[in-house]
């Protein structure tokens, strides 16, 4: 009879060490098989976004800053061709290798520049005053 007892213990004991192997492989799987959060990479893009535009802004060409330029192609639409050269080739520099972006300058109603190579993402804003001018600059990261 204590043989008999002995055994049927061996083997609850067995199967309880099978059902918290079970339980921890589940457990496991969960956590391997879930999808990553999207919201880490959405708030790096946003901030890769921001640090790009800010980049872009503090640029000087031909030794003036950017905002003067802006005001130039705002009196002269002929300098805006030169000035979204400009822009593409920094915006190359700045953001990674094949990266898609649309860029936008405006001032009120009026579109000074604007680059479109998507028409979805993460969006960065920059706004500034030049020549009592009020400007809007946008960059989005697609």
């Amino acid at each position: 009879m204590k043989l008999l007892k002995k055994g049927q213990g061996e083997i609850v004991g067995l199967l309880v060490i099978v059902l918290l192997l079970l339980f921890v492989g589940i457990i496991f799987l969960r956590f391997y098989i879930a999808q990553p959060s999207t919201s880490l990479s959405h708030s790096r893009q946003s901030i890769e976004a921001s640090n790009a535009l800010n980049a872009l802004m503090k640029v000087s060409i031909n030794g003036e800053p950017l905002t003067a330029h802006t005001d130039a192609c705002n009196s002269d639409k002929n300098l805006c061709d030169g000035l979204q050269n400009e822009i593409e080739a920094i915006l190359g520099y700045i953001l990674k290798q094949g990266q898609k972006y649309s860029f936008t300058l405006s001032t009120g109603a009026k579109t000074l520049i604007e680059i479109s190579q998507c028409t979805t993402g993460i969006v960065s804003t920059y706004s500034f005053i030049e020549a009592n001018i009020f400007y809007d600059v946008t960059l989005k990261i697609c």
